[in-house]
Formats: structure tokens, C-alpha cells, sequence
């Protein structure tokens, strides 16, 4: 029987999650034992994700946007470390029943790693407050950063992760609204994207900042991996900035995913970044505008 592995979220019909993992799964000769798929879900729904895994009709789950902190209401957290953070990306079975983890702070920092940054020492901007930007906040100050001030579109979530990362270290951390003025990016070295704005949708041509000529010392980090090319990496990419797109961050955590379900660690990450960028070559994802 065909073990199901599942993506539950929403949207899902831009997600390349399905193309990378199925991928994987060929090139490790699993593909008749494994399936990947989407699931679209109603948050009132996820109960009964959890049930299906317990009960061995699906052998486990990403969970991405809106669910990540949502689904901690119905499984085990790994350890203690996810949950602090608060935001799962991956489920899976174990002694304890169904077990909640994140593979997102993984595969953040190996996108970083990949493309030669280092953050120690930096002041960093996260754009964003939901479970991505948790789990890229956890990273950074795991990583030494010098501080970091998390800009949302609603201040009580920007407040509750200040007060998740005040937990974790004693780096400073300061909160702001997209409503208040003056925010000056002259005094940080790195942005990470962790909003939707600037995905494949009526969400294309939008930017949660804008990014000039006066900026070109960032590093500019957008988690968005369709379009490559996001409105905010092409004004960041004019301003002469170091850019990192969403692909590297996917192809990543994706793998980890794979390692903690198949419980082996060859997993082909090559291959999958290939079969990303050619799904995304012919969607048009490189050349949106």
C-alpha cells in the first residue's frame, strides 16, 4: 500500500512542494511506496489530519501558512525548543502519537550558508510575524545576530514574537506597525521577507517595503520562492543589494522534512533544487514582472 505524505495549507496551487518531494521520492527508487500530495483543509479540519495520521491512513504532513502555530493545538511539540517558538512545519509519528516540529529554521540557515552570509553581528528587519518569520527569528539570534526589530502588519503579533525571542536570548529585539513612519533601513544590514506579499496571486505585484538606491549595503532575503524574482529582490537587485530568493530556503527545509520521514539522511537535494527551478522555468516564474 502507497504511504501518504501530505501538504495541508492554504493557498496551495502555486506550492512546488509536490514537485520536489515526488522528486525525491523517484530518485530514491520510493516512489511506489510514497506519495506526496496537497490537501486543502479547513482549520476546523486539522483534528481530523491528526486522526488519519494516528490511525496510519497518512504516514505525515508540511503544514504551511495559516496553520503553522494553529496545529500545535492538536499535536505534540518535538521538544522544547519548537515549543518555545511555537510553529510547526512537519508532522510525524513516533512512541508519543502524532509529533509536531519545524525543518523551516533548518532550511533558512543553510540558504544563508549556501550563499556565503554570515549574520553574526548584524541588525536584521524580519517582515512579518507568523510562523516562517518564528522560526527565522529562533535562527538568527541561535546564529549571534545583534539585533533585530520585527515589522507586521499588526503590532499584538510582532509583540508576541518579541516576547517569544525574549525566551530565547537576551539579544535585542524591538517590535513596529506597518503603520508607523520612520522606519529607516539604514540602520540594518539584512531584511528577511517572511509575508506572503510578492507570491504568484493577486499578492504578485506587491512588496511589504520598498527598497532604494540609498540601501544597496543589505542583504535582502525573501522567502517567497514563486516568483524567483519578487517585486522587493528586483528594487533590491537595481539597488545593487546581495539578494537570496525562496528557492534555497524550500528546496532545504523540504529535505529535512524527508530525512524525519523516511529516516534516512541521502536524501538528493540536487535533484530536487533542479526539478524546483525547472517547474519554475516553465511556469514563468523567472521572468514575472
Amino acid at each position: 500500500m502507497t504511504r501518504r505524505i501530505v501538504l495541508v495549507g492554504c493557498p496551495l496551487e502555486h506550492s512546488m512542494s509536490p514537485v520536489i518531494h515526488n522528486t525525491a521520492l523517484r530518485a530514491l527508487g520510493l516512489h511506489k511506496e510514497y506519495r506526496y500530495e496537497p490537501l486543502a483543509l479547513r482549520g476546523e479540519e486539522l483534528a481530523g489530519l491528526v486522526r488519519d495520521m494516528s490511525e496510519g491512513r497518512i504516514h505525515g504532513a508540511n503544514i504551511t501558512m495559516p496553520y503553522k502555530t494553529e496545529i500545535l493545538r492538536h499535536v505534540h511539540p518535538a521538544d522544547e525548543h519548537t515549543a518555545l517558538v511555537r510553529s510547526v512545519n512537519t508532522l510525524y509519528c513516533n512512541a508519543a502519537g502524532v509529533v509536531g516540529t519545524s525543518t523551516d529554521g533548518t532550511g533558512f540557515k543553510r540558504s544563508l550558508t549556501e550563499n556565503d552570509i554570515n549574520p553574526r553581528g548584524m541588525n536584521v528587519l524580519i517582515l512579518g510575524a507568523g510562523g516562517a518569520a518564528r522560526a527565522v527569528i529562533a535562527v538568527l539570534l541561535s546564529m549571534g545576530v545583534e539585533q533585530i526589530a520585527i515589522h507586521n502588519r499588526t503590532m499584538q503579533h510582532a509583540l508576541e514574537l518579541r516576547e517569544m525571542a525574549h525566551a530565547i536570548s537576551d539579544i535585542p529585539v524591538e517590535a513596529s506597525t506597518s503603520h508607523e513612519a520612520g522606519l529607516h533601513l539604514s540602520s540594518f544590514e539584512m531584511i528577511v521577507n517572511c509575508t506572503p506579499l510578492g507570491m504568484s496571486s493577486d499578492l504578485k505585484n506587491m512588496t511589504p517595503i520598498h527598497i532604494s538606491r540609498d540601501d544597496a549595503h543589505l542583504v535582502v532575503v525573501d522567502l517567497v520562492y514563486n516568483p524567483i524574482r519578487t517585486v522587493l529582490l528586483r528594487e533590491a537587485i537595481t539597488a545593487g543589494c546581495k539578494v537570496v530568493d525562496g528557492t534555497g530556503v524550500l528546496v532545504h527545509q523540504a529535505a529535512e522534512s524527508l530525512r524525519i520521514w523516511l529516516r534516512r539522511e541521502d536524501i538528493p537535494v540536487e535533484s530536487m533544487r533542479a526539478a524546483l527551478l525547472r517547474e519554475l522555468d516553465a511556469s514563468g516564474a523567472f521572468t514575472e514582472s
